[in-house]
């Protein structure tokens, strides 16, 4: 994966926008016009860099932001503006970029959950944990249980989806202890709506959710204006209480050195970061550093 792209799908593009929409408010209110027309190039690229960052807030904060957004670049570029105007406009886009920031950052925080010495460890994946051809013994689910000694129950499969796997968990016995998703890839690169996929999730995870499991999913790395399925994925965690690992660990994964054969499936040294990656916010091992 190419670092620009690993900076959209790890979200990490919104705060750069953030930083540039900031940076336009400051510029228009200089005196000067030409600095002026700077300001609104700023804004218009902060803007893009917000939009297909797919940072999944609510509609309630895009569409003041972008009325806000409007106004101001009407009187960045307009000549009849008045300064207490332009003052105004550029005080509301940097308290919109402000308050979006605050909102997206604690998603980018990576956890530390407390785990007790005797749990278990429960996955649903699909081919980014089962992997691909014969590399059973190299994946991190293998490499987990090997190297933290818990019991670790892996039903990954490829080519699984969020109703592929609540299929499979109605047919199971889940022990108490941590369960770990790392579904969603497939809905979102293949023909699952959002709506669909919203839908499945809530299902899959109403199933697991219950006393005595601990749930743990990976937020998935977005495309460009795929905002809706990360809608679903925080929408649901705060629902049932899944504790959130962010979507730039798993794009950080794709876009480590030799991590992957495809950008998407991983090769042996990119199971043994993501392995190290999850013990490490497990509370079982430091992480290690990527190649």
């Amino acid at each position: 994966m190419h670092r620009f792209i690993y900076h959209i799908a790890s979200g990490e593009v919104f705060a750069t926008g953030a930083l540039l929409l900031l940076l336009a408010a400051l510029l228009s209110l200089h005196q000067r016009s030409r600095v002026a027309q700077y300001a609104a190039l700023f804004g218009i690229l902060g803007a893009i860099a917000v939009a297909i960052s797919s940072a999944p807030l609510s509609y309630w904060f895009y569409v003041p932001a972008g009325l806000i957004l409007a106004a101001w670049l009407v009187t960045a570029w307009g000549t009849t503006a008045s300064p207490a105007r332009r003052r105004a406009a550029a005080a509301l886009l940097v308290g919109i970029a402000v308050l979006g920031v605050a909102l997206e950052m604690p998603y980018h925080i990576v956890p530390s959950i407390d785990v007790a010495s005797a749990s278990a460890i429960t996955i649903f994946g699909d081919s980014l944990a089962a992997g691909v051809g014969n590399d059973a013994d190299h994946t991190w689910p293998t490499l987990l249980a090997r190297e933290s000694g818990r019991p670790v129950h892996d039903h990954s499969r490829a080519g699984a989806t969020a109703a592929s796997a609540l299929k499979q968990a109605k047919q199971i016995d889940i022990p108490d202890g941590v369960v770990l998703v790392e579904i969603g890839g497939n809905d979102l690169l293949g023909t699952t709506s959002a709506d669909e996929f919203a839908a499945d999730l809530d299902a899959l995870l109403k199933h697991l959710s219950t006393p005595g499991r601990q749930i743990v999913m990976f937020e998935l790395p977005l495309p460009p204006f795929a905002n809706a399925f990360g809608r679903a994925q925080r929408q649901l965690a705060s629902r049932y209480n899944v504790t959130l690992i962010p979507k730039r660990i798993l794009a950080e994964v794709l876009a480590g050195h030799d991590a992957t054969l495809d950008s998407i499936h991983l090769t042996p040294a990119g199971h043994r970061f993501l392995a190290g990656q999850i013990q490490s916010i497990l509370g079982l091992l430091a992480a290690e550093k990527p190649a």
